[in-house]
């Protein structure tokens, strides 16, 4: 552990406090960063009815804002006010700053941003911003967050992210944008609690087995040219398993849905606990991540890829210049060009002819590639020379 100052305290303002989301997940790990360094951590976040996360661990607190309405409209409206406006997350944040003053103010999202900059301005305490995912209207999955959110954070994004004091930015493509509009930042992807220790699982499965742990929504992964493969290449004989976490067979399209999956290897197991999806990737030879050309995709960086990397799972993976960058194929993973079926039926018949010795190099050297990657030991430095910089 790297020592900060006597009693030093961040805290970490965001929607972090539903359990086995991957935003709480991404928010724990980044508090066990700062951890590291040496901080305590307050996690500020909106509350989830029945829902909310207790921590075990002494240096890591849970501060949740009052909520008014369980379920219906009037629930679905107090939450869009809340993440327009952040009125009640700001309030609380604001309440404990005049108790004790924290040495930073780390904001996870949008909520309440123009308020907790001017005010922790006026209170001289440095606030960053966590940027972690830069969408396009179309890319949005509703219509209130294409009309409504979008907008908002494009103007968050283009004008008062400037004003804090720095920016954490998940991707390359995040750092450079706010470098290049002058702002303090650094480049932490997804981090975890990796032992070099640890003996990943190495292959023995029957047959070759792919897993897919995430969600198939529009913004999100594409995943249908690749089950359409999966369909020809076992129609005959199952010779690769395809383990998909997250969604079921109701999220595929209506001609897909009548098809009796478990006859072709493709096993759906729906959502499901993140330390309970782990176990099921971990037996995996390769997952996959299957991208667009698009802007999220270069600026976020798949928190589900790096985890894979962690648990000594190889990734596949579409070029487009985001998370695939710490991909060198053939050695940590598997590189394609696009994500279309005669792309996929060639490189999953390709990777059939691979020795169990060469699956088990390249899960090595994924696990070996994620230590460096995406530790917390391999961040710790970079952040704390940021923090030191503000």
């Amino acid at each position: 552990m790297i020592k900060g100052k006597k009693d030093s305290l961040v805290y970490y303002v965001g929607d972090i406090g539903c359990p086995n989301t991957a935003k709480a997940i991404h928010g724990m790990n980044m508090s066990l960063l700062f951890n590291y360094l040496g901080y305590h951590v307050t996690c500020f976040c909106e509350s989830w009815t029945h829902q909310k996360i207790t921590s075990r661990n002494p240096l890591i607190e849970y501060k949740y804002v009052k909520r008014f309405f369980d379920n219906g409209k009037l629930s679905s409206l107090e939450w869009l006010i809340e993440t327009l406006y952040g009125f009640k997350l700001f309030k609380l944040v604001k309440n404990d700053i005049k108790k004790k003053k924290p040495s930073y103010v780390v904001l996870y999202g949008f909520e309440g941003e123009k308020k907790l900059i001017k005010f922790c301005k006026k209170e001289k305490i440095p606030i960053i911003l966590e940027r972690t995912d830069w969408f396009e209207k179309d890319d949005r999955i509703n219509f209130i967050n294409r009309n409504f959110i979008h907008p908002k954070v494009e103007k968050y994004m283009k004008k008062y992210d400037f004003y804090a004091n720095g920016v954490i930015a998940i991707s390359k493509y995040l750092l450079d944008y706010y470098k290049s509009n002058e702002c303090q930042a650094v480049q932490i992807p997804p981090v975890f609690e990796i032992d070099f220790k640890n003996k990943i699982v190495k292959t023995n499965n029957q047959y070759l087995t792919l897993v897919y742990s995430g969600s198939i929504a529009k913004s999100k992964d594409d995943i249908l040219s690749l089950i359409n493969a999966l369909l020809e290449i076992n129609k005959k004989n199952i010779q690769i398993i395809f383990n998909i976490i997250g969604p079921t067979e109701k999220d595929l399209p209506s001609n897909l849905q009548n098809t009796n999956f478990s006859n072709y290897g493709i096993h759906f197991f729906g959502k499901m606990p993140n330390e309970e999806a782990k176990k099921i990737i971990k037996q995996a030879d390769f997952s996959v991540l299957l991208r667009q050309n698009k802007k999220y995709s270069k600026a976020g960086f798949s928190t589900k890829m790096a985890e894979s990397m962690s648990l000594g799972v190889p990734v596949i993976c579409t070029k487009v210049g985001g998370s695939d960058t710490v991909i060198t194929n053939m050695y940590n993973g598997i590189l394609i060009e696009n994500n279309e079926y005669q792309t996929l039926l060639n490189i999953l018949y390709q990777l059939l002819t691979l020795s169990k010795t060469q699956v088990n190099y390249l899960k090595n050297n994924a696990y070996k590639s994620s230590y460096n990657l995406f530790s917390i030991e391999s961040n710790a430095k970079n952040l704390k020379k940021f923090l030191e910089s503000l």
